[in-house]
């Protein structure tokens, strides 16, 4: 599994953890068995990925899907060349407006 398909995951269990908060006001063994694959997952994305992930999820997703050219977290219009370059590798998969990381069509477990 690659830095973005973790990233992904880490998003997601994040998401189910505050639903469980929320439905669950005390602390559960569900939520300790969650916080801990985050744990997990976070030990396996490189420290730069990771602070790069924190600080741009405090506005709302740290990595999103781009869907017929543009990035869904912001719903801009991402650049035929960026994507290109993305694709092929030689670019972060970042959103140019909102930085957000995207994953394209071409996203596999290996990113």
């Amino acid at each position: 599994m690659g830095p973005l398909s973790k990233l992904l995951k880490i998003q997601e269990l994040e998401l189910v953890l505050k639903e469980s908060a929320i439905v669950h006001s005390d602390k559960d063994l569900e939520t300790d068995e969650l916080q801990k694959q985050i744990d997990t997952l976070k030990e396996g994305v490189p420290e730069r990925l990771m602070k790069h992930f924190d600080r741009v999820k405090k506005n709302g997703l740290g990595i999103t899907q781009e869907l017929d050219g543009r990035c869904k977290a912001c719903h801009m219009s991402i650049p035929v060349g960026n994507l290109s370059r993305i694709n092929n590798g030689s670019d972060e998969p970042k959103c140019p407006s909102c930085h957000v990381f995207i994953f394209t069509s071409g996203f596999t477990e290996e990113n």
